[in-house]
């Protein structure tokens, strides 16, 4: 009976140690699964920031699609891969993915599981974390609506271009031989030994520079000029190079990495030069003394991706809170005309005797290869007194920038504007029609941009127009016009 009762015991003691054991080890297991899942989930929130059409473009998307976090490059970048991923802590082996979805939403703005519109700033991510217990598998879910929450400012605030002179040309074009304007400090890159740089070969065969600068410290514009030698003649161009891409390190007198731009975009094929904005919010903490060009595809051996920096321009932005555009160039349509020629470089007036008139801007390109997102829309000035009066916009978008309808080719001759109606280069409202105008109710008070029909391009345009009830009445006064974006 003794016996009986030390061996219940001894029983008891070893199913409650092991039922210990086995909730410790769930515990631990847990912990592991959920460090794991936010992990990824940060991951991707990385990976949205720093470039939203590389999450939005995925596909397929759906609950039941898997991808993972890939790092590639020098330095590492995150980006979106298909499939899972398989994960090894405290001897667990975790599996890991995460699934993309649509996420469409109401006329009043909030998600709905059917009906609405799709939201092409904002998707759905699910992580999951799965792993094996006791012949088991667990599991571990959590759902996240990610927005592309990155805000940059557009700050129209000069159209001293004059009238007849057409659009779609950089008002200040960067040639490194000029003198700059004031605020922009310009690095010539075309002076080094070998100018060429190429990703299929040394880390040395991949830099150009450095180049002695002076940058003092503050926030700036970035805009990289490239040049590769693609034409041929005849309508024929050299052999394709998909990744003809380089950024430039600024560094400090001691040698310390002061910050780094953005990485141009690709050259297209069917281009010599390409002027790209690369960052419109470089921030340096420190004084700045070398430049030096990086072909950003090093090492990738898959081809030589030749390249020629040509310069680097650094624009000097007095208040960091405004993103400034000036020198914006007047479009040769009619009707430019009913803008007043007294018109100020920052500001916009009816002529005394017009009562409406507008004016296209010239194209910005907001240096995202994939496309941006237009938020919202507003202007600074007077409105006017004596009578009715408005301010009124459209806005056009295009992945070229000629307003072409075709790219990466753009050769379709459309253009912007014209005879458009919509689609790519169009001027259009709130509903997409070439009829309507955003019309916020005055000065300073901003009208969402509806994003649907501008999503994921690269190149936008205004128009704005000015209207007043009678030559009596004060004209409308512009002197500001402020484009908010999401890259």
């Amino acid at each position: 009976m003794g016996v009986a009762i030390v061996t219940i015991i001894i029983s008891s003691i070893v199913t409650a140690v092991v039922l210990v054991l086995r909730i410790h080890f769930q515990s631990v297991a847990s912990r592991g699964a959920a460090a794991l899942e936010q992990e990824t989930m940060e991951s991707v929130r990385s990976v949205a920031e720093g470039k939203w059409t590389d999450l939005y473009s995925v596909s397929p998307k759906g609950a039941t699609t898997t991808y993972r976090i890939a790092s590639s490059g020098t330095p590492p970048v995150l980006t979106v891969a298909s499939g899972t991923e398989e994960v090894v802590v405290n001897n667990i082996t975790y599996t890991r993915f995460f699934s993309v979805e649509n996420v469409n939403r109401d006329v009043n703005g909030s998600i709905v599981a059917t009906g609405g519109t799709e939201d092409p700033s904002t998707q759905k991510i699910t992580v999951t974390v799965r792993w094996p217990i006791s012949g088991q598998t667990a599991e571990l879910k959590i759902a996240e609506y990610l927005t592309r929450s990155r805000s940059e400012v557009l700050w129209f605030t000069d159209w001293s271009g004059g009238i007849g002179v057409a659009g779609g040309v950089p008002p200040e074009e960067i040639a490194c031989s000029y003198p700059p304007p004031a605020g922009r400090t310009i690095v010539d890159l075309r002076r080094q030994p070998d100018p060429w740089i190429i990703s299929a070969g040394s880390a040395a065969a991949a830099r150009s520079g450095p180049v002695n600068v002076s940058l003092p410290a503050g926030e700036y514009y970035a805009t990289l000029v490239s040049f590769d030698q693609h034409s041929l003649g005849g309508g024929q161009f050299q052999e394709f190079q998909p990744k003809e891409q380089w950024y430039v390190l600024l560094e400090a007198s001691d040698g310390f990495d002061v910050a780094t731009t953005r990485a141009v975009s690709d050259l297209p094929t069917y281009i010599d030069n390409l002027q790209e904005v690369v960052r419109s919010n470089l921030s340096l903490d420190r004084d700045v003394t070398q430049a030096t060009a990086i072909h950003a595809a090093y090492p990738d051996s898959g081809s030589w991706n030749s390249i020629r920096p040509q310069c680097a321009a650094f624009d000097r932005i007095s208040d960091p809170s405004k993103k400034r555009l000036s020198s914006l160039v007047w479009n040769n349509y009619s009707g430019i005309e009913d803008i007043s020629a007294s018109s100020t470089a920052g500001e916009l007036s009816l002529t005394t005797s017009q009562l409406d008139g507008w004016l296209d801007s010239s194209t910005y390109d907001t240096g995202v290869p994939g496309g941006a997102a237009f938020n919202s829309i507003m202007w600074q000035g007077i409105l006017g007194s004596g009578g009715a009066t408005a301010v009124k916009f459209q806005l056009a978008t295009a992945n070229c920038l000629d307003g072409e309808t075709n790219p990466p080719q753009c050769t379709s001759g459309a253009g912007w504007g014209g005879s458009k109606t919509s689609g790519d280069g169009a001027f259009v409202g709130p509903d997409g029609a070439s009829v309507t105008f955003y019309q916020p109710i005055g000065p300073g008070s901003p009208v969402a941009l509806t994003s649907i029909y501008h999503n994921n391009r690269r190149f936008v345009r205004y128009k704005v127009y000015l209207e007043r009830e009678s030559v009596g009445t004060t004209s409308p006064s512009v002197e500001d016009i402020i484009v908010n974006w999401s890259p």
